[in-house]
């Protein structure tokens, strides 16, 4: 299959575009506005699923007509699940790191320039790091770390058999070493397979501790105090009371 990208880039990032225009608008956006690049060093697909809802359509023909020129819109409004739309999306492109961001997840400031300068480290640092996530803003996370890593001072790596899927970073080394995501399931199940995979062949699955994203569709309470901590966040606040979450 034949990139369309001119040159290779350091980034290709995908989100999958499935959601109510709300949640996807916050992704789209929070890439667009948080992801730290030059756009010569990436492309962004935005893969149409066929979303069911008001405007979702027409938010993708704006950004395909309006939006930056990295950014590429792909699909034919048909949901062919997820593994198949993300192999596909990758097919297209020969970037150095591929970097998944849901539809319901929102990128927050320096994670993802964080996320790439760490996994270089840990390749430098001869550490087996297949799926980097970005660290998870509030609960949602299991308190059962398999292992904490410091890969330099201040930078620790929380060990996971499998991360969260919601906003990851993995090298293309890794893909082509693990194998595609697998295609025959809908959802959900591609990224725990994948992560299962690089388990076997020696590699990790981390969180980069500090480096946050928000996952929403969650009850309309705990978006709010979602939103809440995202903008402490922002302003600089690091000592957020998560334990108020209900």
């Amino acid at each position: 299959m034949k990139n369309w990208s001119s040159e290779k880039k350091l980034l290709t990032a995908i989100t999958l575009c499935y959601n109510k225009r709300d949640f996807m608008e916050r992704a789209v956006e929070s890439f667009i506005k948080w992801n730290g690049l030059q756009g010569s060093d990436l492309d962004y697909i935005l893969w149409d699923q066929g979303a069911p809802y008001e405007g979702v359509s027409s938010y993708l023909e704006d950004k395909k007509e309006n939006g930056q020129s990295y950014i590429t819109v792909m699909g034919d409004g048909v949901n062919i699940g997820i593994g198949a739309a993300l192999n596909r999306a990758i097919e297209y492109t020969d970037s150095e790191f591929v970097f998944k961001l849901d539809d319901d997840t929102e990128l927050l400031p320096f994670t993802l320039p964080a996320m790439i300068l760490v996994y270089a480290m840990a390749r430098q640092a001869g550490y087996p790091l297949a799926v980097l996530s970005a660290d998870v803003l509030g609960p949602g996370k299991s308190q059962a770390t398999v292992h904490e890593y410091e890969l330099s001072p201040g930078i620790v790596l929380e060990e996971y058999p499998c991360v969260g899927g919601g906003a990851v970073l993995i090298s293309r080394d890794v893909i082509e070493d693990v194998g595609k995501f697998r295609d025959d399931r809908l959802y959900c199940l591609e990224d725990g397979d994948f992560q299962g995979r690089a388990l076997q062949k020696g590699y990790r699955n981390a969180y980069l501790r500090g480096a946050y994203h928000i996952s929403y569709c969650r009850t309309p309470e705990a978006d709010q105090a979602f939103d809440r901590w995202k903008d402490e966040y922002i302003a600089g606040d690091t000592n957020l009371d998560f334990a108020s979450w209900k």
